[in-house]
């Protein structure tokens, strides 16, 4: 038999199997789809399927067999495919909201049970591809996924795609029991490489970011979960993994400026108040990344998190902790080929949108610098009136010049009592530095360092 099926609505037309189907944004619009139906005792054959699914196109052919529980099997091929919500609505696992009003796990993570009669509602042998499928910030592109669902647990064989400009592959499984109430068992094992890191970061944290650019080159990672609800899911999640990228930006971080600062291209001062903020606001490159991570309770501890560059280094150590969806990094950073000692920020708060601190380190080097400016000019100006360096003893004004013996035939002169010299200049440095720092000039000079 051929056959064709229309709809003006696909939720509506689902709705009349299904009523408890909850639409996806991404599949509205009309149904359109023919094939050419043939069965035999409990086997329904659908050869050459073609048409649409609200969005998406679908071709393929399926093999229905119907019991108790019934069985699918073939291969379906989609177009686009779009599992976005619509504006405002909240994700399956997270909300929309802000991570503030989320502090403690909050409202962000959902504690109601996941739905899982739908696997234990049929069997199916699938193999699916598709030219794209699109959730919020992910697009994977000519993706494949092959997968068993059979008494109630899923097992995901191979799934692979085009993301973020590089590959990625997955497998994993999910075991479902008898009823809502007994959860789920969750295990995933993933592998990406050479994806653009700042797509990989906007859709990690599901909102749009350019802290950092660059590649990733591999990032491998083992996770395991379980419970009754995403919350639970989410504070139970364990596992491990790795990351290693090259030619890293970095935003927020700003070597450059403080290699300025060391070379003495600007007064030492002008700075010392609002260095640390405007090292946030620059950015630096590093050629390599090198990163590993443990994972327990749904805290993801930082075992190894390392940037290299030409011209500094940053070694971190700390976690993102998901139930809270929060982040706490201690950085220790190290600008190459200067006296700038190794100093520390702290990046934490909500993981969307969290806070940079610290900075005492270089405030306290740029004022040393201007200390030590401050001092040279001073001693420059006691060398140069006095002819003494800083800290050195000045001439005995008081001294008796050596006495010239008189001519032959002549009486010596009779000494006078000497008399106190009168000096033009103070006599010791102490008295020397107190009228050097009271010369307009000098003072002068002094406050062009702290403007």
């Amino acid at each position: 038999v051929k056959l064709s099926v229309s709809h003006p609505d696909i939720t509506k037309a689902i709705r009349t199997f299904n009523p408890q189907y909850v639409a996806i944004s991404g599949l509205n619009g009309s149904l359109n789809v023919s094939s050419t139906v043939s069965w035999a005792d409990q086997v329904i054959n659908l050869k050459a399927i073609k048409g649409n699914l609200g969005r998406g196109d679908v071709a393929g052919d399926v093999a229905i067999t119907q019991g108790k529980i019934p069985q699918v099997a073939g291969q379906l091929n989609f177009g686009s495919l779009n599992f976005t919500e619509t504006s405002g609505s909240a994700p399956a696992l997270a909300s929309g909201g802000g991570a503030t009003s989320n502090a403690g796990g909050g409202a962000r993570w959902s504690r109601e049970a996941i739905n899982t009669a739908w696997m234990r509602a049929f069997e199916a042998d699938l193999k699916i591809t598709a030219d794209s499928i699109t959730k919020n910030l992910w697009r994977f592109q000519n993706a494949n996924l092959n997968f068993v669902l059979k008494n109630g647990n899923l097992t995901v064989a191979d799934m692979g795609a085009d993301v973020f400009g590089g590959s990625a592959k997955m497998n994993g499984e999910l075991k479902g029991g008898a009823s809502d109430s007994d959860g789920v068992v969750f295990n995933w094992n993933a592998i990406m490489n050479n994806i653009d890191a700042r797509q990989l970061q906007s859709a990690l944290t599901s909102k749009s970011s350019d802290t950092i650019n660059g590649t990733i080159t591999t990032m491998q990672t083992k996770i395991a979960a379980n419970g009754v609800s995403p919350a639970a899911l989410v504070q139970s999640l364990s596992g491990n993994g790795s990351i290693t990228g090259k030619d890293v930006i970095v935003k927020g971080v700003d070597a450059g400026a403080l290699a300025e600062t060391a070379r003495g291209s600007f007064k030492p001062l002008e700075r010392a108040g609002s260095l640390f903020s405007s090292f946030q606001k620059g950015q630096t490159e590093f050629t390599t990344m090198d990163v590993a991570y443990d994972i327990a309770g749904g805290v993801v501890n930082f075992t190894k998190l390392n940037l290299d560059g030409p011209t500094s280094k940053i070694e971190s150590t700390g976690n993102v902790n998901l139930p809270r969806w929060t982040i706490d990094l201690k950085n220790t950073m190290t600008v190459k080929n200067t006296d700038i000692p190794p100093f520390d920020f702290v990046i934490s708060g909500p993981l969307d949108n969290p806070l940079q601190t610290g900075g005492s380190i270089i405030e306290n080097y740029l004022r040393d610098r201007a200390q030590k400016k401050v001092q040279k000019l001073i001693g420059k100006e006691l060398e140069k009136r006095f002819g003494i360096p800083m800290g050195g003893a000045a001439p005995d004004a008081a001294t008796s010049p050596a006495t010239t013996p008189a001519p032959d035939g002549e009486a010596a002169p009779v000494e006078q009592p000497a008399q106190p010299a009168q000096p033009a200049q103070p006599a010791t440095p102490q008295d020397a530095l107190k009228n050097i720092l009271g010369d307009p000039n000098t003072q002068k000079a002094i406050e062009g360092l702290f403007r």
